[in-house]
């Protein structure tokens, strides 16, 4: 069931008002286009009177969690009172899905500077970030967007290091300043189909995300792409409970052998309980390992295999 833009602000009052089930209208909204959107915003926070602002909060904030990024951003340019709201929002959201940016983020028009130090600062509260499909993404970007989203303290002493010229001082505030952009907040990334990312990006994620928990890099096969599998030594100090991965077609027996060496060690991904291998492993279907994993109490998925239908 569908409706027209006549009808949504009847259907978001029902919602406001507690009577429509919010994953019935969170389907209804999923067609929603761009008039019907600014439709809602100007219903909602012109027409609506702020008497009850605790109880506008929470249901904007209830609202706003049904759209895509890129529509909350068109939504903000309508009014102040949608500005505001939508930036208070920001602050509370706890995930955060770009892959509806996957066309722009990192080609040669993108704005790194602007996204980076104007729009992502807004989100303080990501616990999950999401990259599918931004196959222009390199390190440099991922990087420079775990940078954006970690909340930091300035060093006092950085720039009075500088001056004076005291260069132990400004190398130990440098360490420290780097050791500021740490982000343990974020325990998600799903960088699946990020096609330019290498083994370099692993060596960042470890650095940057010290208490992540699921990481997708199915579909990454430029990782893999030089038989180089040394970047998934530097993930093995994280508390990872869940990692999807695809290796390169090129990659050997032996290449793979190191890698399941690796992940079915005992001292090494202590807290792994599942390897997704869905998006693509078929070198690791013919090393027999699965035996080392299963000791190791690692669930494993395994490739689906398509079999083909032969006519009658």
């Amino acid at each position: 069931m569908h409706f027209q833009a006549t009808d949504i602000p009847y259907r978001v009052r029902l919602l406001v008002n507690g009577y429509m089930n919010a994953s019935h209208i969170q389907y209804e909204l999923g067609d929603v286009c761009a008039p019907c959107i600014t439709l809602i915003g100007l219903y909602y926070f012109e027409l609506k009177t702020f008497d009850y602002e605790n109880m506008i909060v929470v249901s904007s904030s209830l609202l706003f969690s049904y759209f895509r990024i890129s529509h909350l951003v068109s939504l903000s340019f309508v009014s102040k009172s949608i500005y505001h709201a939508l930036t208070a929002y920001y602050a509370r959201c706890t995930t955060l899905d770009l892959s509806d940016y996957y066309g722009v983020i990192g080609n040669s028009d993108f704005n790194l500077h602007s996204f980076c130090h104007v729009f992502l600062p807004k989100f303080r509260s990501v616990q999950r970030l999401s990259l599918r499909y931004c196959s222009h993404v390199k390190t440099v970007h991922l990087d420079a967007i775990l940078r954006a989203l970690t909340s930091i303290v300035a060093s006092k002493n950085s720039s009075s290091s500088s001056m004076h010229g005291n260069v132990s001082a400004a190398v130990s505030s440098a360490n420290a300043n780097e050791e500021s952009y740490k982000n343990k907040k974020i325990i998600e990334l799903d960088l699946y189909f990020c096609s330019k990312i290498g083994s370099r990006t692993l060596f960042k994620i470890s650095a940057r995300l010290p208490n992540l928990k699921q990481l997708n890099i199915g579909r990454c096969y430029a990782i893999t792409a030089e038989k180089n599998v040394n970047g998934f030594k530097a993930l093995e100090c994280l508390p990872l409970k869940k990692l999807t991965i695809s290796l390169d077609p090129s990659i050997e027996k032996s290449e793979c052998t190191e890698i399941v060496a690796l992940l079915t060690d005992e001292d090494t991904f202590t807290e792994l309980k599942t390897l997704d291998l869905s998006y693509g492993c078929q070198v690791m279907m013919e090393v027999d390992a699965f035996s080392d994993f299963e000791e190791k109490k690692i669930k494993v998925i395994r490739p689906i295999k398509h079999h083909k239908q032969h006519n009658m």
